[in-house]
């Protein structure tokens, strides 16, 4: 899918919008979400109140490292397990801040910024979530950088 914004076509990127199902939460769907994307490269959030965000995802993504876990020590198929294994190895070196990708470069990272970070920093991801209401030029031009077949994913 091709994004666009005022009728041109910005990058070749894939557009994913979600919505909460009831009951479940913004952090709980993130870290979920992340799980089926961990092993592609860095992944950005962008949240009103990045350090709060960065905070529930973080707990999230620590319960679901322990249910996969707990189906490593439940499976008896021997290519399953080290399958479990290479996630919960991947899992455990994710890292998760705040911080610009400049001061602290993460192969491994999730980023939490404002927009207005974003905007200054212009940073490169496979995958961006977009969790409050941006005008379509500014996520224009946050987008802008991202490599061509990167997923947006924008929560409505």
């Amino acid at each position: 899918m091709h994004l666009h914004t005022k009728g041109v076509a910005m990058a070749d990127l894939y557009i994913e919008r979600r919505s909460l199902l009831r009951g479940s939460s913004l952090s709980w769907d993130l870290a979920h979400h992340m799980y089926t994307r961990q092993s592609l490269g860095p992944m950005i959030v962008l949240a009103e109140e990045p350090a709060g965000m960065l905070s529930g995802v973080k707990k999230q993504w620590l319960t679901l490292g322990r249910q996969v876990q707990r189906e490593r020590a439940a499976t008896l198929k021997s290519r399953r397990i080290q399958e479990l294994t290479r996630e919960v190895g991947h899992m455990q070196r994710l890292r998760f801040t705040t911080k610009s990708p400049n001061d602290t470069p993460v192969a491994d990272g999730v980023y939490f910024f404002t927009v207005e970070q974003a905007l200054v920093l212009q940073p490169s991801c496979q995958t961006l979530y977009i969790t409050g209401v941006i005008n379509e030029n500014t996520q224009a031009t946050i987008v802008r950088g991202m490599p061509k077949h990167a997923l947006v994913v924008v929560y409505t």
